[in-house]
């Protein structure tokens, strides 16, 4: 790919509230002039909200797709949805991108230079958080006993991380063709870590590129929509042990989920949200949880 002029799509998910994804959209417009185009998932077309969604892709003046999701198949399953119109479409890269961001003024030269500089590697951007501007979650290694993000929120970090967050990455269209998409049945959470897991198995590098910034107001998404955040952690996570982790990271991750479980006993809340997290994660029940916990 060196050589070439890189082509992206940043894609976006919308899902509920489409006031917070169109001041989303505005930031990827104002102070933005470098052409990328922008990719709007919604994952809830139902709620009568595409009238205006659409009508704020058009005043972005970019390319645009509007992608209505047949299904709210949570987070994987929407932005893999854009991620494949993208591929399709002959992008060569394609950013994913929470709607609760706001793009810096600036960001769409700096994505691309970026993405010229370092054609074949995945990039992660500098998330700041909305409120106080200090570097928030988007980059980590992991635990190497129990394959847990350990944030790494360093600006002038100068490594390669082993992780990206979904919120805001950016991969080459190679990179997807081979190592694939984010896994679906997740639902949300652990989706990108499980991704991570796979791009370095197959030998791919993350890049940080702190002059790409956008900001963040950590968990307001999933607050707002009354999630059941524990148990989509809990269950995800054991399944991403279960299934990826080396027989060692098991063991000591059983061990610290025991710890965990006692811990929370005195909760009953947290801890049937736990508990049912892990037995799910054991019996291969994934996907959307129904049912109340």
């Amino acid at each position: 790919m060196n050589g070439t002029t890189p082509r992206i799509a940043v894609v976006v998910l919308n899902f509920r509230f489409p006031e917070v994804t169109l001041r989303c959209l505005e930031s990827l417009t104002e102070g933005n002039p470098a052409d990328f185009a922008i990719y709007l998932v919604d994952n809830s077309p139902d709620d009568l909200s595409e009238k205006i969604l659409r009508e704020g892709l058009a005043r972005t003046g970019r390319e645009h797709r509007y992608l209505p999701s047949p299904v709210n198949g949570g987070f994987g399953s929407g932005m893999n949805l854009g991620m494949c119109a993208a591929l399709s479409d002959g992008f060569t890269h394609v950013a994913t991108l929470n709607n609760d961001t706001l793009a810096e003024p600036g960001f769409g030269a700096r994505l691309a230079e970026a993405a010229t500089l370092h054609p074949d590697e995945v990039l992660a951007g500098l998330i700041l958080d909305t409120d106080t501007r200090d570097p928030s979650f988007n980059i980590g290694n992991l635990n190497r006993w129990t394959l847990e993000v350990e944030h790494l929120l360093d600006r002038k970090y100068s490594g390669n991380p082993d992780f990206v967050s979904g919120c805001f990455a950016v991969f080459p269209a190679d990179v997807l063709n081979t190592a694939g998409l984010f896994r679906e049945d997740y639902f949300l959470y652990a989706e990108d870590t499980e991704l991570c897991l796979r791009l370095k198995a197959a030998g791919y590098a993350i890049r940080f590129c702190p002059t790409v910034v956008i900001t963040h107001r950590p968990g307001t998404s999933a607050d707002r929509t009354g999630t059941p955040k524990q148990y989509y952690l809990v269950r995800n996570h054991t399944h991403l042990v279960w299934t990826r982790g080396r027989l060692v990271q098991k063991i000591v991750y059983t061990f610290y989920m025991a710890a965990v479980l006692l811990n929370q006993a005195r909760h009953p809340k947290v801890f049937r949200s736990v508990k049912t997290g892990l037995l799910d994660a054991w019996r291969g029940r994934m996907g959307q949880r129904d049912t109340a916990l």
